[in-house]
């Protein structure tokens, strides 16, 4: 990923060459992409970057709020810092990321920290739930799908829950790792396995309903024409 910068603040951009005759400019995931004719000079194209460098970093950041960027259910407003090592700063409404990666990288990035935090910090609860159960903890792994919410590998014992829970309210990512450890005693979602994850978490029916109406592949796709 290419990028240039101006003081601490970075913008990313790509260049796509083709057979057109004018040179166009706009933003996909905090990225500007530039779609340019084959006989025009890279030199060229940084040149207007740094000339409009203020107009497209506010453009990237307006297209970043229209993606609703949430922590742990709670819309915030985030800055990316250009920096050798990743690592960020969340405080009660805002994140700034400190990162070599493009923004949407850096964003999941924060997501895995965030999960792994919130495991860390809370796991006793669902452990004394497990244990009722008769169920021993399991390693949990962390991974961002665009088309469920956690899955479970019976062989190897190992729990995968996507890093995009974190942008919810965190019941959703505790009542997700209770739905996984429900699979060790019903393997399918059948009448007796809704029984018993409701019975275990109250709250799961209507959490349930919550995370359908959201389309996990387009959180990360809005897009925006500058």
């Amino acid at each position: 990923m290419n990028k240039i910068g101006k003081g601490n603040k970075i913008i990313f951009y790509e260049i796509n060459y083709k057979a057109i005759k004018h040179v166009y400019f706009r933003i996909k995931k905090g990225v500007i992409v530039v779609s340019a004719p084959v006989n025009i000079a890279k030199a060229h194209i940084l040149d207007f970057l740094n000339k409009k460098f203020d107009y497209f970093y506010q453009k990237i950041n307006l297209s970043k709020k229209a993606n609703t960027l949430t922590i742990w259910g709670k819309g915030i407003d985030i800055n990316i810092i250009d920096c050798k090592k990743f690592s960020y700063k969340l405080t009660k409404d805002s994140l700034t990321i400190f990162s070599p990666y493009d923004f949407d990288s850096s964003f999941k990035l924060v997501l895995i920290t965030e999960c792994k935090k919130e495991y860390l910090k809370n796991k006793e609860n669902i452990n004394v739930k497990i244990a009722a159960l008769g169920l021993n903890e399991l390693p949990i792994l962390y991974k961002y799908y665009t088309s469920r919410y956690g899955q479970i590998d019976l062989k190897k014992k190992i729990i995968y829950i996507n890093t995009f829970l974190a942008t919810q309210n965190p019941e959703h990512f505790w009542a997700t790792i209770m739905h996984e450890y429900v699979h060790l005693i019903h393997k399918k979602h059948d009448q007796n396995f809704y029984y018993l994850v409701n019975h275990v978490w109250p709250s799961y029916r209507q959490l349930k309903k919550g995370l359908k109406s959201i389309v996990i592949s387009k959180y990360f796709e809005l897009e925006n024409k500058g």
